[in-house]
């Protein structure tokens, strides 16, 4: 009796400028335990070394080019997808071997895939300290790893939306149509070097595009970014007893962040 084969993945990876971190990504990828796979990689415009890594060392990826950011990238890998499932991780991402394996072994068609923040520097050992403490929170992980029937039922990524609040745009309008599953297997998302200066320059360019998210979500966004983060704190006071100055040190890298986000939006933002 014939083994029915089991359904293809398409993974879809919006890159720019990524020669640094797409490597280990790619490499990750091709060493899933689940093999019906296709790897997409759809760049904008690079200006390194990204398509050559991607010709030379992976000739199994289909590398295509489309722009302007992210969310018209994804778009564009998934229109040529041929999957039942679609799968949405950054390249500056690693993933664990068996990560596509359990997303599709939930047989979810909205998977949340925890991540792990990695990097180089006593903040970097901060941000790996903050994303821990949202591990399993509703509204403040989203999926990646979705049916493509529902992808395309939900019109995909907002176009309109870019830099900041993208996932979590795509995981709220999916969640309307189903639940989530979660696997317990991670994707490492690897920051490199992190200085407080450099994760506030993030911020602050985040910010800049947040009132996209913020004007389509409304309060559902000051939650998000608000109170219901406090009150996640609040419930794992083992997690802050256990680690007193790197809660001291999130709290001053978190207060900072607001701080920058309030100065920036009260300078206006892109519309």
């Amino acid at each position: 009796m014939a083994t029915e084969r089991p359904p293809l993945v398409s993974v879809v990876l919006a890159v720019r400028n990524a020669a640094a971190v797409i490597g280990p990504c790619l490499a990750s990828l091709v060493a899933q335990t689940y093999h019906n796979m296709e790897i997409i990689v759809v760049d904008n415009a690079s200006t390194d070394d990204t398509r050559t890594i991607v010709q030379r060392d992976f000739p199994g990826a289909r590398l295509v080019e489309a722009g302007p950011e992210r969310c018209a990238q994804r778009n564009a890998g998934a229109r040529l997808a041929r999957g039942r499932y679609l799968f949405f991780p950054d390249a500056d991402m690693v993933l664990a071997p068996d990560v596509i394996a359990k997303c599709v072994r939930s047989g979810g068609d909205l998977v949340i895939v925890p991540e792990v923040t990695r990097g180089r520097g006593f903040w970097a050992k901060v941000r790996r300290y903050e994303r821990d403490f949202y591990a399993g929170q509703e509204g403040l992980e989203a999926g990646r790893f979705l049916s493509a029937v529902l992808f395309h039922r939900i019109g995909g990524y907002d176009e309109n939306l870019f830099a900041a609040g993208e996932d979590w745009d795509l995981h709220h309008r999916a969640a309307a149509h189903t639940r989530a599953a979660r696997i317990d297997s991670v994707v490492v998302h690897d920051e490199g070097p992190v200085t407080l200066a450099s994760y506030l320059a993030k911020k602050k360019y985040y910010a800049r595009f947040l009132r996209r998210y913020a004007l389509k979500w409304g309060g559902e966004t000051r939650e998000q970014l608000g109170w219901r983060r406090v009150l996640v704190y609040l419930r794992q006071p083992r997690r802050i007893l256990a680690r007193p100055l790197l809660f001291l040190a999130m709290a001053v890298m978190l207060g900072a962040a607001l701080l920058v986000f309030r100065t920036t939006s009260s300078k206006g933002q892109p519309a």
